[in-house]
């Protein structure tokens, strides 16, 4: 494998490097019907993988929303994701009229969680392994979801 550049200039340029989609995700993407929603948008992988999506949907030349929803505690985020062509929501995820509030989506990105050695919110980050999964199957229910979402479905009680 060769490496693409010779330097990183920096963190956007290693942003811009990270959410280059391959040719099989601009054929994943040309192949995928109707919107997306990154649920968790702005964790660490979450800005990343949205503008990746945004492009290669772009690339392929489909229409789609990509909708990216997280609390936003740092509104810079936001900003950027709408500079990307992201639309986002303001949701507390562990909210449950917030979540029946979210737009109905066929296509569901879940990347909730708390980052490692996170000490602001601690009892969020304590519930929200146990509450979250659970509380996001109702509004997953019949959406496509990756491989392993069927675990969270499993969790609410459906085989």
């Amino acid at each position: 494998m060769t490496c693409p550049v010779d330097r990183i200039e920096g963190v956007e340029h290693l942003e811009t490097l990270l959410s280059e989609p391959s040719d099989t995700a601009t054929s994943a993407m040309s192949r995928l019907c109707g919107d997306l929603i990154v649920l968790g948008v702005g964790g660490k992988m979450g800005p990343t993988l949205a503008r990746m999506a945004r492009i290669a949907s772009d690339r392929a030349g489909v229409r789609r929303r990509v909708i990216g929803v997280a609390r936003f505690s740092d509104s810079r985020l936001e900003t950027r994701l709408h500079g990307w062509g992201i639309e986002t929501i303001r949701c507390d995820l562990l909210d449950p009229a917030q979540l029946d509030a979210l737009p109905d989506v066929p296509n569901v990105v879940f990347m909730t969680g708390m980052k490692f050695g996170s000490t602001a919110q601690v009892a969020a980050g304590d519930r929200l392994p146990q509450v979250s999964p659970v509380a996001h199957c109702r509004i997953l229910d019949g959406q496509r979801l990756p491989p392993d979402a069927g675990r969270a479905r499993r969790l609410r009680g459906d085989r």
